[in-house]
């Protein structure tokens, strides 16, 4: 697989970030913008990588009540160097229960390897510590009464036909910047936000299943089923330069010397910069993912032309709530606090359907589904704790800067203590 060129990133028209409702006014403090955002300098990149699998699969009929399916499959992929084994299991099986085909338990397990997105690579050829890309960031005006105005020129637009403008000031700075990342300009960029590789390795979940059909007169058959995973090897971005919360509420760095004290990922060329964010790719165990879930359906089989099916499920889906391309991370030293309900957890769904073969090979059919609401993850929208996240959750009594003490309200976001501790702040919707 090729990319050539690829585009990677975006805001190059540059972005201001209000954490306000207050239309933007040159002469009212208050109003002015918290972030400025614009990416400079080359944002094409070639991207390459190689996939390669194969595999086997049978089904043995070991009986007339039992039949096997067994596979095995590998994968490999040149973007992910360090999964030499990932080899995949699955087995499945049906057995009927009696011999008279009235009851039925079907069953299986497997494992399923996912192959990392094109764009990490094209990412890190971006995004590196040495870089012709810059995504120049303001950071963040966190004045509590917002009655002064930002010192940087970046974060003091002007009025435009009513819209926040970048200013020659702005533009002057962009230009020094600009200057700085072209060719034989005499000087390398050093990027003081770097995105570097780490130990990634191919994600990989264990599924399984387990069920029983049974017959209660012709053509008509109830069912259970139980279906889970668990997701390993699962990969993030983590902040490596983020250390612990200090007095004022704010989160301290660690300094190149503390993150990389062997000059492993920084080179003696850059170790002088002033680095904020530093971005690692880690595959971690604090990134496991589980799910669970138990239906049960009532299912019509095709007679007289017509089938239908009614099932409600009840599930429960749990993961750390950020991507192998994002940065969102609550807490980076401690990944496991923003443990709690995924975003696509639908505890109840009911599901219907009908199909009418009227004539010959014509089918037709109709669904309905519905379905409890999707999880919240409640937060201020603004960045209390400089992680250069705004991802700040809300705590009882008001803003606290501080990742701790979640906010409770009702009885419907329970919020456990210690190891267990759900920080994303999960309630249904709807």
């Amino acid at each position: 697989m090729k990319v050539a060129p690829q585009r990677i990133g975006g805001g190059d028209n540059g972005v201001f970030g209000f954490f306000h409702n207050t239309p933007f006014n040159p002469a009212n403090a208050a109003s002015y913008p918290s972030v400025f955002e614009i990416t400079l300098g080359n944002i094409l990149v070639n991207s390459d990588d190689d996939w390669y699998n194969g595999y086997v699969q049978d089904q043995w009929r070991t009986s007339d009540n039992l039949t096997l399916n067994l596979g095995l499959r590998w994968d490999y992929q040149d973007l992910t160097p360090q999964t030499t084994d990932a080899f995949s299991p699955r087995v499945g099986f049906a057995y009927d229960l009696g011999g008279e085909g009235r009851t039925v338990i079907r069953g299986g397990i497997g494992k399923f390897y996912e192959y990392h997105l094109i764009g990490v690579r094209g990412d890190l050829a971006r995004r590196g510590v040495f870089s012709q890309t810059v995504a120049y960031e303001t950071d963040e005006d966190a004045s509590p009464s917002r009655g002064i105005i930002p010192a940087d020129p970046c974060l003091r637009p002007v009025l435009n036909n009513g819209i926040a403008n970048i200013s020659p000031a702005c533009r002057s700075v962009l230009a020094g910047v600009r200057s700085a990342l072209q060719p034989g300009a005499g000087a390398e960029f050093v990027n003081g936000e770097p995105l570097i590789d780490g130990d990634r390795r191919m994600g990989y979940q264990w599924g399984y299943s387990l069920g029983v059909q049974r017959e209660l007169m012709a053509n008509l058959a109830v069912g259970v089923d139980y279906v889970g995973n668990r997701g390993r090897d699962t990969t993030g971005l983590v902040d490596i330069n983020e250390g612990p919360v200090g007095s004022n509420g704010r989160v301290t760095r660690l300094g190149v010397n503390g993150f990389d004290p062997n000059g492993t990922l920084i080179s003696a060329v850059a170790r002088g910069a002033n680095f904020r964010k530093v971005l690692q790719y880690q595959t971690r165990s604090e990134l496991d993912t589980d799910f669970d879930s138990l239906e049960v359906s009532l299912e019509k089989r095709y007679s007289d032309r017509w089938s239908s099916r009614m099932a409600y499920t009840l599930a429960q889906a749990n993961d750390v709530g950020a991507g192998t391309r994002t940065d969102r991370y609550s807490n980076d030293l401690d990944l496991r606090e923003d443990y709690g309900r995924a975003s696509f957890d639908n505890r109840h769904a009911f599901v219907a359907s009908l199909n009418v073969n009227p004539i010959g090979g014509l089918n037709t059919g109709i669904i309905f589904r519905t379905y409890s609401g999707y999880p919240i993850n409640e937060t201020i929208g603004s960045d209390v704790n400089a992680d250069r996240d705004n991802n700040d959750r809300p705590v009882a009594g008001g803003r606290r800067r501080r990742r701790d003490a979640p906010d409770r309200v009702g009885p419907e976001r329970e919020w456990a203590r210690g190891t267990e501790r759900h920080r994303r702040g999960a309630i249904d919707a709807g």
